[in-house]
């Protein structure tokens, strides 16, 4: 049960819980209230099927309509919070689905596969560094529009589509592999005004 807690707290966040707590209290309240009530008045059968009928049986729950009040009002306010994180939470997904789309053009996919390489095996290090050289040396438009996809992650950072640990788990290690990049940081080095976003990315990796 706790686990089921904790993992409801950590995708709908505190205010949720919370307020999904206080509802559930709030119509267990009202359910005994209207028991309660029900149980110690009784209906004149004679105003069954009237206005008076109506307006009597309604006035029985007089003493409690502040609460019913409440009750409704807490339950529009959650089932409106619950609406709005689930339109995030798709919004995430759809944004995290388009930046994997244009990452996934010949060229893209072609920068990732010789930026990615294993530190510990120099052999494969300084062989896909060398053929990145050889490749895109003279083809700096296509690395700039892999960095500039990557980028566009920041401005879904800032408008809070994403967040930084879907950012880190999803992109965070191309950043990386940008900055682990000789000839990359060379042309960052060259023109850093230009990489201001990319560089905020870099931190947020770091911290």
């Amino acid at each position: 049960m706790c686990d089921k807690i904790k993992l409801y707290i950590h995708k709908n966040g505190k205010l949720l819980f919370v307020l999904c707590i206080a509802m559930w209290i709030m119509i267990v309240i009202s359910i005994i209230a209207i028991t309660f009530t029900l149980c110690q008045k009784c209906f004149p059968c004679s105003l069954s099927c009237t206005s008076d009928g109506i307006a009597y049986f309604l006035s029985m729950f007089d003493p409690f309509k502040h609460l019913f009040s409440g009750t409704i009002l807490l339950l529009t306010i959650y089932v409106a919070l619950v609406s709005y994180v689930s339109n995030k939470k798709l919004e995430s997904v759809r944004a995290l689905q388009d930046l994997r789309k244009m990452l996934m053009t010949i060229d893209n996919v072609r920068i990732h596969d010789l930026l990615e390489y294993d530190d510990d095996n120099e052999v494969d290090k300084v062989k896909k560094i060398v053929e990145f050289q050889r490749e895109f040396a003279d083809r700096q438009g296509c690395v700039y529009n892999y960095m500039g996809i990557l980028e566009l992650s920041k401005i879904y950072l800032d408008e809070g589509i994403i967040n930084k640990e879907q950012f880190r788990d999803q992109f965070g290690y191309r950043v990386e592999n940008i900055y682990a990049n000789p000839l990359i940081c060379e042309w960052i080095k060259k023109n850093p005004c230009y990489w201001n976003t990319l560089d905020a990315l870099k931190k947020i990796m770091d911290n």
